[in-house]
């Protein structure tokens, strides 16, 4: 009886191990994809990209309401943009 106890903890602590591994991995991975990332567009800044002080380029957006906003309409005003992915 005690043996089979022991058998099963040892199951249980090989499974903890292995998913702390497969863990360890996946963040390696993600560090590195980070990385990569992040040394592309720090070398490579986007063309024409808005700097700070410049004017938000002007654009058109439909609502919910099937209405078109444009940001020009709302010069002089502060604006908030919340993008949704709606499907």
């Amino acid at each position: 009886m005690h043996q089979k106890a022991g058998m099963s903890q040892y199951r249980a602590n090989f499974k903890t191990a292995s998913y702390s591994r497969e863990k360890g991995k996946l963040m390696r991975f993600r560090a590195a994809i980070l990385t990569v990332c992040g040394l592309a567009f720090g070398v490579f800044p986007a063309q024409g990209a808005v700097k700070v002080g410049d004017r938000a380029p002007d654009f058109k957006l439909r609502g919910l309401d099937n209405r078109d906003y444009a940001l020009s309409d709302y010069r002089g005003r502060v604006v908030a943009v919340n993008l949704l992915g709606w499907n």
